[in-house]
């Protein structure tokens, strides 16, 4: 029976089924669904409909994800830019990363609505709750569904995995035990480190928030140079377990944290509640700015993001406000030569590089992954990611590649040859230090690594259409190597949407789905990786000499260096099971591989298995008389 196009419904993961059967039975309505999960339900309960997506094709995605990128920067528009700065510091900017996240699915549910209402435009709509604000733009003639008690929160925590021996449990970072937690582990630290003291003659280095165990040899070789280091932690502790406060005690470097500095009270504002209040009102009276601003094709969308905007606002400025007399404390107790960061994009370490500044201290960067090299392909929209993440410096005044390609990668990119310093990765120095003691297994498997998919993916990753053929991806992976009687485990990315157990179970309820634990200690048991979409892993199990097979998914229009001259195996789906059959099979061929794969490692790499010695070489040789004289004093 045709559908009746005078009703239509909106459904997401909020939406109940058994609603939704009423609605058909009494009007048989076009269903759209926007989200997997809502899709999932109506087709396990053979419910026909359609997908939001279907009124989207990749242009509109990468459109949208543009115009995100346009509206995530409003900070910097002159009209406002004057109203948001404390203290010399453009507080729209600190969270202009978190600004994207949220707003680019807002923007790709706007332009569906606004199609699909173009479409049905005498229709009346059933909606869920959640796409009520953007439908009333474009329809006056709607309903709300009854929700299911599933709330969609569009301003998502961070997840955290802490480890207590061999245990791990992942959370957000807004529980309230994960702070207590963190803060015990803070409290052992104070007691442990409190009475440390500086060589002044040394240099004084800060570092920001770099897993312990990732710069294993860089705090082993630390006590071999003359540094005074200081490691500063905000998002998990510098040490959880006997091996890395062993670790971390024998480096000799300082613990600070936020309960070690010592608040500046004449920095403290005594009501901050009234002074942001105050501060809010001021910004609300320019919010003629807002509503011309976030406006598509003169539609304004400002109605729908406005709460939500000043929750983010509102929170980020309280944050702002207490950490700056935080790291103005640090400043003071040490006089820094340098700082290294992971990255120029977070609340955080954006506000640390503006202070630095004000203060006269060098700040540095350092690579933490692979990027997308492809200049020739500049519209790819990872290409652009890339850009808007800042993975190229923008303040730092260094940048500390990993080695030749990202140099040049990078001059490419516009940053300056005087400021690119190449000193290898130190992350990868213990994987060579183990791959030269690897015991062989009893038991191998096929190690299938995934790339990341979270709430805050571009639209493209976000889309319906993508996470169903990611998961029809994991089924046939699953499928093949069942079929040919090899175990697989399945490394989820950290910090990833995890539904790959529920999706194997039904396939093959052996094969083991981890989603905490670092890759490397699955890697170095495998057989042979496959990698969904270009990840570090890749180089990873390079340098364990493990045989990799690259299946592309949203990649397959990019060409990065690495997808290059037989660097490794690139396929299709269809051609995997061959490959992998090949693999496990043909010495020569896997030798064959595992060369090409060398030698990529040396183009790419830098001071493979000394990177840490490098890194420290550079710290050793910076010079505070080269910096400028601060501009602020405490």
């Amino acid at each position: 029976m045709d559908k009746n196009s005078n009703y239509v419904i909106f459904c997401d993961s909020t939406s109940k089924l058994e609603e939704i059967n009423q609605i058909i039975d009494k009007h048989n309505p076009i269903i759209i669904a926007f989200d997997y999960e809502s899709h999932n339900l109506l087709l396990e309960n053979d419910i026909v409909h359609e997908l939001s997506d279907d009124y989207l094709n990749n242009e509109d995605l990468d459109h949208i994800q543009d115009l995100s990128y346009n509206f995530s920067n409003w900070y910097s528009e002159s009209e406002i830019s004057n109203l948001i700065e404390y203290e010399g510091i453009n507080l729209g900017e600190l969270f202009y990363l978190e600004f994207n996240h949220y707003l680019s699915p807002i923007l790709k549910q706007f332009f569906e609505i606004q199609k699909i209402s173009k479409k049905y435009v005498n229709s009346f709509f059933i909606s869920s709750s959640h796409f009520v604000k953007t439908l009333k733009l474009f329809s006056s003639n709607f309903d709300i569904l009854k929700n299911n008690n599933n709330t969609i929160s569009s301003i998502s925590a961070e997840d955290i995995s802490i480890k207590f021996g061999k245990y791990t449990f992942t959370t957000k970072s807004q529980n309230i035990l994960t702070k207590n937690l963190i803060k015990f582990f803070y409290f052992i630290s104070r007691n442990f480190f409190l009475h440390k003291k500086l060589n002044s003659k040394n240099p004084t280095i800060l570092l920001v928030n770099f897993t312990t165990l990732r710069l294993k040899n860089f705090f082993n070789e630390l006590p071999n140079h003359s540094l005074n280091l200081v490691k500063y932690d905000t998002v998990a502790p510098a040490f959880w377990n006997y091996s890395t406060f062993s670790l971390i005690k024998k480096s000799g470097c300082f613990i600070e944290n936020n309960d070690t500095i010592p608040k500046n009270e004449n920095s403290l504002i005594l009501d901050l509640d009234d002074f942001i209040s105050k501060k809010l009102q001021i910004l609300l009276k320019n919010e003629q700015f807002f509503n011309t601003f976030f406006s598509v094709n003169g539609l304004s969308f400002w109605s729908i993001i406005k709460n939500d905007f000043l929750q983010m606002f509102v929170h980020n400025y309280k944050d702002t406000i207490q950490n700056i007399p935080k790291i103005k404390s640090l400043f003071k107790k040490y006089s820094f030569s340098s700082i290294v960061l992971a990255s120029e994009n977070t609340p955080l370490d954006l506000l640390i590089i503006h202070l630095s500044k004000q203060f006269g201290i060098k700040t540095s960067i350092l690579q933490h992954g692979l990027y997308y090299d492809d200049t020739q392909n500049q519209n790819y929209y990872n290409f652009k990611l890339d850009q808007f993440q800042r993975v190229y410096p923008t303040y730092c005044d260094n940048f500390l590649v990993w080695g030749k390609l990202t140099q040049i990668d990078s001059e490419n990119h516009g940053v300056s040859g005087e400021k690119i310093v190449s000193i290898g990765s130190p992350f990868f120095d213990p994987l060579i230090d183990d791959t030269n003691s690897l015991q062989i297994p009893e038991k191998k498997y096929v190690l299938l690594a995934t790339t990341p998919k979270t709430p805050k993916n571009q639209t493209r990753e976000s889309s319906i259409k993508f996470q169903i053929e990611y998961n029809d991806m994991i089924k046939k992976i699953s499928k093949i190597t069942t079929k040919i009687n090899k175990n697989l485990l399945i490394k989820v990315h950290h910090g990833s949407i995890s539904n790959e157990k529920k999706i194997v179970n039904k396939i093959n309820s052996d094969i083991v789905v981890e989603t905490t634990g670092s890759f490397y200690q699955y890697a170095k048991n495998c057989d042979v990786l496959i990698c969904i979409d270009m990840s570090t892993a890749i180089l990873e199990a390079m340098i364990l000499k493990k045989p990799v097979i690259l299946v592309l998914l949203n990649d397959k229009d990019s060409f990065p260096e690495l997808f290059r001259n037989n660097n490794l195996i690139i396929t299709t789906i269809s051609k995997l099971e061959n490959i992998l059959v090949k693999l496990l099979n043909d010495n020569d061929y896997k030798k064959s591989v595992i060369k090409n794969q060398g030698k990529f490692l040396d183009y790419y790499l830098n001071n493979i298995g000394t990177s840490s010695d490098a890194l420290l070489d550079f710290l050793d040789s910076v010079n505070t008389q080269n910096n400028p004289s601060p501009s602020y004093h405490i």
